[in-house]
């Protein structure tokens, strides 16, 4: 069943302005592909991983807050409905939840790989940024903050009848000088330099205005007044990013004379490893490599070996190896790796912003009501490859009751509770 209503979210129009079809197809009847990208995955993962580091010791739980029985299964609290022990060590349980399954399509090297790399770079942000340690830049009013609000014609003020603006902002602040603001997570494998085109696209995305217009929205209506904003409250017009630029070190297999070394003295990368199952001997003036029956482990987890012609051997990073060697790059150039920068808007952006909204909408309408919506074939493989390929390509009737295979129907499953 389309829904009568369109949603204007940061994604329904960032699709909409790449392709009038891939919005039909998703947002209009709600064609979905299953599963999550790799970006997608990881970005929710480091979203989790932040929140759980910000939280207090013997923190309430967020996700089993209100519950008279709290989720014994719940990696933050454990089942006490409280941060159980350090931020750290529920981080490492909601990684080893969130990648106990490996996803179709993947290997578990990948999974390893990815795993170790929000991990190791939690560990560099902690450190980049002194959590814990220096006093915050903000205090954190609330996360995960949905909206829901009417869209307004920019000459009469009068809502739209079948549109809402939706969205969920990462954090609601109140920062240092009194001003409430937001801040927005980011990981991208786009460069993130004072000098690098990820800034200056932030300037024009969508988000970066239809965020702060939100929020000005929501006080003027009361929306915020149960976080204790009240409609008078200073509201920064600015989103506060914080980005991630994700490795690009990818898992590899040390050479034989640094295995040897390894094998010797346990030290990569700045870390000492306890090395098991495998042993140093002379033969002549060569050194060999004996690997005992049962196998080689580091720090107890096993360790897969390349063995060469000549009986030379190499290990495989394991995990822990390989997320340590993230960390050395990231102790050696952290403004590589993480960056904060405020993203300001005016209160004529403000305006401005409501009246390209609105002609979104209209545009929308119109595609809506005569059901030609056109085409981009430029943004079918130009980034990565749209998810509704198979449906142009081949000629497949885009409508809510076609849905091939590996698709689902979202709005079906909303109905039938359960989305």
């Amino acid at each position: 069943m389309i829904p009568r209503k369109i949603h204007l979210s940061y994604s329904s129009i960032t699709s909409f302005k790449a392709c009038p079809t891939r919005f039909f197809a998703k947002y209009i009847c709600g064609l979905r592909r299953d599963g999550d990208t790799d970006s997608q995955r990881r970005g929710t993962n480091w979203h989790e991983l932040l929140e759980v580091v910000d939280l207090a010791p013997e923190a309430v739980c967020r996700a089993c807050a209100g519950q008279m029985y709290p989720d014994k299964e719940c990696p933050v609290c454990c089942g006490t409905g409280f941060l159980s022990g350090d931020s750290v060590d529920a981080a490492i349980r909601v990684l080893g939840k969130a990648y106990a399954d490996i996803p179709v399509g993947k290997t578990t090297e990948e999974i390893q790989t990815e795993r170790a790399k929000l991990l190791y770079s939690l560990s560099g942000y902690k450190w980049c940024w002194g959590i814990g340690e220096a006093e915050p830049e903000y205090e954190v009013v609330a996360t995960e903050v949905p909206f829901e609000l009417n869209l307004l014609d920019p000459e009469t003020g009068h809502p739209a009848r079948d549109a809402l603006i939706v969205g969920v902002i990462d954090k609601i602040v109140k920062f240092r000088d009194g001003r409430y603001g937001q801040v927005e997570h980011k990981s991208t494998a786009k460069p993130i330099g004072s000098d690098s085109m990820y800034w200056n696209h932030l300037q024009m995305d969508t988000q970066t205005t239809l965020y702060p217009y939100a929020m000005q929205r929501m006080q003027k209506e009361g929306k915020l007044e149960h976080l204790g904003i009240m409609p008078d409250d200073p509201i920064s017009t600015t989103v506060y990013y914080d980005v991630w630029h994700t490795s690009q070190i990818k898992m590899k297999k040390i050479s034989q004379s640094d295995t040897r070394k390894f094998i010797q003295t346990g030290q990569y990368c700045g870390n000492v490893f306890e090395v098991t199952g495998a042993s140093l001997r002379k033969e002549g003036r060569k050194t060999l490599v004996d690997i005992e029956p049962e196998g080689a482990f580091v720090d107890g987890h096993p360790v897969t070996v390349d063995v060469g012609k000549a009986g030379d051997v190499s290990f495989i990073e394991t995990e822990g190896m390989y997320g340590q060697r993230i960390l050395e790059a990231i102790g050696n150039d952290p403004d590589k790796y993480f960056a904060r920068r405020e993203i300001q808007r005016t209160e004529d952006d403000m305006v401005r912003f409501e009246g390209q909204l609105y002609s979104i909408y209209q545009c929308m309408l119109a595609m809506r009501r005569t059901g030609h919506w056109y085409t981009c074939e430029h943004e079918c493989d130009s980034k990565y490859r749209c998810d509704y390929v198979n449906y142009c390509w081949f000629g497949e009737d885009i409508r809510p009751d076609n849905v091939l295979t590996d698709f689902h129907n979202m709005f079906e499953e909303e109905e039938n509770g359960n989305a």
